[in-house]
């Protein structure tokens, strides 16, 4: 495994484009030794370039990146998130807290950092759609992983099955509206139910946009390219998303979801057909 992991970052670097212009602005490298630097820095590389090859170049100009490496951690990333840009000279950037000792391979294994990115290509849209934001990012991160040869198909679909189940397993524990939950996501620790709701929301926008020769990630991609303005809320995402989708397929979902109690039902079937299917942004 280790061996195929290895040769798929040697094809990904030969043969996706440098698709990313944006400028690295380093926080708390200073507190590393100049071998371990080079390895966060070939970590953040690698990260840029799979997830660019799926959803496009990174829709902002200069990425703030936050450096925590810890002295022990049980995983090489135990956490990470979203710097919100507070006015309007300033960009989103990525907090990493990992663990500073952690090799290359295992940085480039772990899904955080894909997840953080995606999180750059959407706009904040605020607590109570925290299913929302949360589900794209969970959803796609599989999607770079499996793209990157870090995970084969086989992984993508146990990956997303598994999820799925923690999330229906939580939402009989965490009962009310799937808003509501989002909303207080943290007091109630109800993540699984909020991350993998969301995910099936996208999952089930994916299984609609592929009937039409699109998908999830080329729609974003599309969005961050022509119509993204910095202060659109969830209402305004989804009208957007929409657009480019030539249909009401996100709003229509979005109004079921918001509301919905129950967990959503996807098939293992609709899952394992997403595996192969062709979504990449910059595939022709």
């Amino acid at each position: 495994m280790l061996q195929f992991v290895v040769l798929c970052a040697l094809l990904l670097a030969l043969v996706i484009p440098p698709v990313n212009a944006a400028i690295i602005d380093w926080h708390g490298e200073k507190r590393l030794s100049t071998e371990q630097f080079e390895t966060a820095k070939r970590w953040l590389d690698f990260g840029i370039k799979a997830t660019t090859h799926v959803i496009g170049p990174l829709p902002q100009t200069t990425l703030p990146i936050h450096l925590k490496p810890r002295y022990f951690a049980s995983e090489p990333v135990p956490w990470a998130f979203i710097r919100r840009a507070q006015t309007a000279t300033q960009y989103d950037g990525i907090e990493l807290q990992y663990y500073r000792y952690a090799s290359f391979t295992a940085l480039q294994q772990d899904w955080t950092l894909y997840h953080e990115l995606v999180h750059l290509y959407h706009p904040y849209l605020g607590p109570q759609n925290s299913w929302l934001s949360e589900g794209l990012a969970t959803y796609l991160q599989q999607h770079i992983l499996l793209n990157a040869g870090i995970i084969s198909p086989a992984e993508f679909t146990e990956r997303l099955v598994a999820g799925l189940n923690r999330g229906k397993k939580q939402t009989v524990k965490i009962t009310g509206s799937l808003s509501a939950v989002s909303r207080a996501m943290y007091e109630k620790r109800a993540q699984q139910r909020v991350y993998w709701s969301g995910t099936a929301f996208f999952i089930e926008a994916e299984l609609q946009l592929k009937a039409k020769g699109t998908s999830v990630a080329k729609i974003l991609a599309s969005y961050n390219q022509c119509c993204r303005e910095k202060d659109d809320n969830a209402e305004q995402f989804i009208t957007k998303l929409d657009r480019l989708a030539k249909g009401p397929i996100f709003s229509n979902l979005y109004a079921r979801y918001q509301q919905r109690l129950d967990f959503p039902t996807v098939s293992e079937t609709d899952i394992h057909l997403l595996s192969h299917a062709k979504i990449l942004a910059l595939s022709i």
